[in-house]
C-alpha cells in the first residue's frame, strides 16, 4: 500500500528561532524592571539590529529557516501600524532568502492604550462572578506569507 507523501510545511525541516516582542513593549518591560533593561536609543537600536539584513544573513548562514517575530501584541491596530510595517519588512528579508516567517498575534489588552484607541474595548473583559477580572492572554502564531 502506498503511503501518501506529505508536502508542503509538513515535509519541510524546521530550524526556528524567534524574537516576538515589539519595541513598545520592550520599553514597558524596562519600566517593570523584568531584566534584560534596556532604555532609550540603546533599545531602539538593538531592537533594529534584530531584525537587520546581517542578523537574517547570520541565522540563514546557521542554517535557521525559520523565524518567529511579533505583529501585534495589543496596545491597538493604530498604535501599532508600526510594528505591523516592521514585520512587513522583516518579512520580505526573510523570504528573500528563502526562510519563513511565522508572526505573533496576542489577544493580550494593553488597556491603557487600547482604551485611548477603541474606548469601547473597556467592555472587553471578561469577569467572575466576584466581579474580579479574569486575565487570559490567547496568542495565536501564523505562517505568514508575503
Amino acid at each position: 500500500m502506498a503511503q501518501a507523501e506529505a508536502s508542503g510545511v509538513a515535509q519541510e525541516r524546521h530550524v526556528l528561532v524567534g524574537n516576538w516582542e515589539p519595541h513598545p513593549w520592550e520599553i514597558r518591560k524596562n519600566f517593570q524592571d523584568w531584566g534584560f533593561a534596556r532604555t532609550g536609543e540603546e533599545s531602539l537600536a538593538l531592537h533594529q539590529a534584530d531584525r537587520s539584513e546581517e542578523t537574517v544573513e547570520r541565522l540563514r548562514k546557521m542554517g535557521v529557516n525559520m523565524v518567529l517575530t511579533s505583529f501585534h501584541k495589543g496596545f491597538g491596530i493604530a498604535n501599532e501600524k508600526e510594528t505591523m510595517e516592521e514585520a512587513r519588512q522583516f518579512g520580505e528579508r526573510l523570504h528573500k532568502r528563502g526562510m519563513k516567517m511565522a508572526v505573533l498575534v496576542s489577544t493580550l489588552l494593553i488597556y491603557e492604550d487600547l482604551y485611548g484607541e477603541i474606548p469601547e474595548s473597556k467592555n472587553w473583559h471578561r469577569f467572575f462572578s466576584t466581579a474580579r477580572r479574569i486575565r487570559t492572554v490567547t496568542t495565536a502564531i501564523a505562517i505568514a506569507r508575503i
